[in-house]
């Protein structure tokens, strides 16, 4: 999880020209709920290149047996989220 926030902040910094990111962590019935939220230039994510940096947050997501969302759109912001049932087993890759 914290190199999900690491590249998520990577990210922030070198793309999205934010003046504020808010990175939280709650737990409610057993899953793990991360988020990083920034309120920088945003993209499509339709039109994103999947560069390494998601991949690789994807990957980890993956590992974890969680599920990773990005939100944003052009001008709005951008809201990676990770979710995570510690204990689930791993979901082979595809």
């Amino acid at each position: 999880m914290f190199r999900i926030v690491q590249e998520s902040l990577n990210n922030v910094r070198r793309h999205a020209e934010a003046s504020h990111v808010v990175v939280k962590l709650a737990c409610h019935d057993a899953q793990w709920t991360l988020t990083v939220r920034d309120d920088g230039r945003g993209f499509s994510p339709a039109s994103r290149s999947a560069g390494y940096g998601l991949l690789g947050m994807e990957e980890r997501a993956r590992l974890l047996a969680g599920s990773l969302r990005v939100l944003s759109a052009p001008g709005q912001g951008t809201t990676v989220e990770l979710n995570v049932v510690p204990g689930a087993p791993p979901v082979p890759p595809p």
